[in-house]
């Protein structure tokens, strides 16, 4: 009775939360019910067993023994995976996920990693199949200080298929007809008797054309099947079978019934979570990607819009024979709102629509025709920047913007908000030239100046270099937010739509004129020497007439 030792428990009870045990100690022992799940993810135990646990703490800070049911199932499966590999035994898992390179393996509480290139000895077109299946693995690596077990499922068949075919050499050549008897069923294929005790694989994806999910819905133990021998390789006692290449190919002629851009109703019959499968034809199954079922929405679940069952029509889009795949579409069967769109509107034109999302990239506003265009964040505003600009927008409002292009091939519409007043600015700029004075409205403050509204979707700007001839440090301290004020229009920032504007050639100007009216009107006492000269030149002139009188 030691922490980190193993020692027998009875379950005296189980809650929804917890499992009650009586180990002998000073008190009973709850451990979590999850540590008493399988791989399956199913309760194991009942009231009254008896398991083995580990003492992870003899008691508490509140006097109670701690115990793990996983730590000891860990500790016994390690021992067991550690047999398995000095014996060439094999183990017992369940394929818990896709991981990188391969699948995740819960084995008695372990987890390990099964490569993908040792799944099976046949590519498997759908391994998302196997997620969930209990198998037979072979542990092929095990590391101790890093806790990790690789193991193969390839070497499993490989080794059945040894067993069963028989390791001496047989009178059968490949392309040869045989007629045999189901013998064994695996969920990756038949091992099917020919004759003499030897045995041949009938791989899943050779009995049909046609899409098989599970071996047992085709074929059963004793059933007499035709097939033919399509590889022999003596040396490893190896025989492959097939029954589809005894049907007619649907695949040969197929690209001259059902040309890429053709129009055909199908079926559907398998659902993924990246689309549909529908059949077109006799043992031809075509995939319908998500992208590919609807305009509106680049990615929809299959799920939500058809069931197994239901009859559709598809266009082909493209045919491999060598892989035997087609793509298919069930959108390109229904009206292009993206081309409907480019011919009722052209780049320049003013359109409303609702804001859908937003995100780092901008702001998505739905159209006519429920499809979207992207308001970059640099088309949002020529005064904030496009992350602040954005902040005064939110999901469902309705806006104003500009088409600023149609990519109808990419399924693209370009939108903008802050090009609406390029109309109005462009016929201010044609009216007003530099030097001309002009009145305008402080609206805010820049980082070196700030910014002036001129009408009412034209703006300019105005630098601090451009206050005054003197130093400014603050601009704030020489103009006021909400002042109108009278400028000069210096310049016109065509690349950023906006006037610069300045109060320095403003006051410059003034004084420019103050001093051309002063130099024109004469100085004071000039005028008073003037003025006495000219009541002297009065006074002798009306002398002069009174001695003629």
């Amino acid at each position: 009775m030691r922490e980190g030792g193993d020692i027998l428990a009875q379950v005296i009870a189980i809650n929804e939360n917890y499992v009650f045990l009586n180990a002998g100690l000073k008190s009973e022992s709850r451990v979590a019910v999850e540590e008493f799940l399988s791989d399956d993810g199913i309760m194991d135990i009942n009231v009254g067993d008896t398991v083995e646990v580990e003492v992870e703490m003899l008691e508490n800070g509140l006097g109670e023994a701690v115990l793990s049911r996983r730590n000891a199932r860990r500790k016994k499966a390690w021992e067991k995976m550690k047999a398995a590999m000095e014996s060439d035994g094999v183990i017992e898992g369940v394929i818990q996920s896709r991981v990188k390179g391969g699948f995740s393996v819960l084995c008695d509480g372990v987890r390990a990693f099964l490569p993908g290139s040792l799944v099976d000895v046949f590519p498997i077109a759908d391994q998302n199949a196997l997620v969930g299946q209990r198998m037979e693995f072979k542990p092929i690596k095990i590391n101790n200080a890093k806790n990790s077990v690789v193991l193969s499922r390839r070497a499993i068949i490989e080794r059945n298929m040894t067993n069963c075919e028989g390791g001496e050499a047989t009178p059968f050549n490949e392309g040869d007809r045989i007629n045999g008897t189901v013998r064994s069923i695996t969920d990756y294929g038949a091992f099917i008797e020919i004759g003499n005790g030897v045995f041949g694989l009938l791989h899943i994806t050779d009995i049909s054309w046609k899409h098989v999910a599970s071996v047992s819905d085709v074929l059963s133990v004793g059933d007499t099947v035709d097939v033919v021998i399509v590889r022999v390789i003596p040396e490893k006692g190896r025989i492959s079978l097939s029954m589809k290449r005894l049907q007619p190919d649907p695949w040969e002629f197929f690209d001259r019934s059902h040309p890429v851009g053709s129009r055909v109703f199908g079926k559907v019959v398998r659902l993924e979570d990246y689309g549909a499968f529908v059949e077109v034809a006799e043992g031809v199954q075509g995939l319908v990607h998500s992208s590919e079922i609807s305009w509106k929405r680049k990615s929809f679940s299959s799920s939500k819009v058809w069931q197994i069952g239901e009859e559709m029509e598809v266009m082909v889009l493209e045919i491999d024979k060598t892989r035997h795949r087609v793509s298919l579409g069930s959108k390109q069967c229904q009206p292009n709102p993206w081309q409907e769109f480019a011919a009722a509107y052209r780049k320049g034109d003013t359109i409303k629509g609702i804001v859908s999302s937003i995100n780092e990239h901008g702001m998505f506003v739905e159209l006519p025709g429920e499809i979207d265009g992207l308001v970059r964040l640099s088309d949002l505003s020529y005064e904030e920047d496009g992350a602040q600009a954005v902040l005064s927008y939110k999901k469902d409002q309705e806006v104003e913007t500009t088409v600023l292009s149609i990519d109808v091939e990419r399924e693209r519409i370009g939108l903008g908000i802050k090009q609406l007043s390029d109309g109005e600015f462009e016929t201010f700029a044609s009216k007003h030239l530099k030097g001309t004075k002009i009145m305008g409205l402080v609206s805010g403050y820049a980082p070196k100046g700030a910014h002036v509204k001129l009408a009412e979707n034209v703006r300019a700007y105005l630098p601090i270099n451009e206050i005054s001839e003197s130093r400014v440090e603050k601009v704030e301290d020489h103009v006021k937010e909400g002042e109108e004020m009278e400028f000069i229009l210096i310049d016109i920032d065509r690349k950023n739509h906006r006037a610069i504007v300045s109060l320095k050639e403003r006051d410059r100007s003034l004084r420019e004129k103050s001093l051309r009216d002063n130099n024109a009107r004469p100085s004071s006492k000039l005028g008073d020497l003037l003025q006495a000269k000219l009541e002297e030149s009065k006074a002798d002139n009306a002398a002069k007439a009174k001695n003629s009188d």
